[in-house]
């Protein structure tokens, strides 16, 4: 299994990314962890990102369309194959993906908020006959036979542009369309940190520990050592290992 994720030549994605490729030193399986980024400048705080061997330069689409797009120029250009696992980079690896018989496979999701979901549903159809898929964030295109999937998703995410959860709207969008053409499944691939006792493959700090930690006050420094501080989950205890193994 390969994993492919975009990020910004940032601070605040800087402390996400070496978070990241810990998680999967931890596993002993970097090398199967593809990072696409908007130039070959690396910040000085990224020792696990300047000795990472699989870097890729990838053309500037616009927020959100990064991510599909550089997948999808990294696939043409035979520099990852499938299968391979889209994520985000906020997220750290527990256990790597196991193989799978479909063709798609997305994560459940892990979002809390029901009226958020609603909004969603309705921006993919106000048609009730459609049951609503609870998709997380993570996608698995496991075989060639999904690149046309990969394609009609960009095309989603170029006509939800303008709407918030455009990359939610946009996948399941593109779910509807190739339900009955591509085998379809979902599984629980991750959790968040207040999880507990929960077997999955990421830990997504997306919502993180409120009050203390929320990753979007940490633009400029990370919170490596706060993290460090919490233990009240298994998850939050794995995190801090991740961290603990971290060389600056």
């Amino acid at each position: 299994m390969n994993y492919f994720t975009s990020i910004k030549n940032n601070y605040y994605f800087s402390w996400q990314i070496e978070l990241l490729i810990e998680s999967f030193k931890k596993h002993n399986i970097e090398d199967q962890l593809f990072i696409s980024l908007d130039n070959n400048e690396i910040l000085d705080n990224c020792k696990n990102l300047k000795n990472h061997k699989n870097i890729i330069v990838g053309n500037d689409y616009g927020g959100e369309l990064n991510k599909p797009c550089r997948l999808l120029e990294a696939i043409e250009s035979n520099l990852v194959e499938f299968p391979v696992a889209l994520i985000h980079p906020d997220m750290v690896l527990k256990r790597p993906l196991n193989k799978f018989a479909d063709d798609i496979i997305c994560s459940v999701s892990i979002d809390e908020d029901d009226d958020e979901l609603l909004v969603i549903k309705k921006e993919v159809s106000n048609d009730d006959s459609y049951s609503f898929l609870p998709i997380g964030n993570i996608t698995v295109f496991n075989n060639s036979n999904t690149l046309g999937f990969l394609k009609s998703l960009i095309e989603y995410y170029n006509f939800s542009s303008e709407l918030p959860n455009i990359e939610k709207i946009a996948l399941l969008k593109t779910l509807y369309v190739y339900y009955d053409q591509l085998s379809i499944k979902l599984e629980p691939m991750e959790v968040a940190p207040l999880h507990n006792n929960f077997e999955s493959n990421f830990i997504h700090y997306k919502y993180g520990v409120p009050p203390a930690f929320m990753k979007h006050k940490f633009e400029e420094t990370n919170p490596y050592e706060l993290l460090k501080t919490f233990d009240s989950t298994d998850n939050l205890k794995y995190i801090s290992q991740i961290i603990e193994k971290l060389v600056f």
